[in-house]
């Protein structure tokens, strides 16, 4: 959740549902954006022209938001030259 600590980990449990082992991890302010960000994506069936509609933003600041992310480079170049121009 946003402005909240998060954690991703795993806990192992013995048959009787008793705790054998527990790690976990706390994520950065950064990886609880980019996790967010393939969220919402995944939500929109992977389609990014929904996904800036229901995030309620342009196309252009989507891909921005994907730049600055780090995951520019999971889009093809002809749609990141696209959304700049818009």
């Amino acid at each position: 959740m946003r402005g909240e600590e998060n954690h991703i980990g795993e806990a192992i449990v013995d048959p009787a549902g008793r705790l054998a082992y527990l790690k976990t991890f706390r994520l950065s302010t950064a990886q609880c954006r980019r996790a967010r960000l393939l969220l919402a994506l995944q939500a929109q069936s992977w389609n990014l022209e929904a996904t800036a509609r229901a995030e309620g933003i342009s196309m252009a600041e989507l891909v921005a938001r994907f730049e600055r992310s780090g995951f520019g480079y999971l889009l093809k170049d002809e749609v990141r030259r696209a959304a700049r121009r818009r």
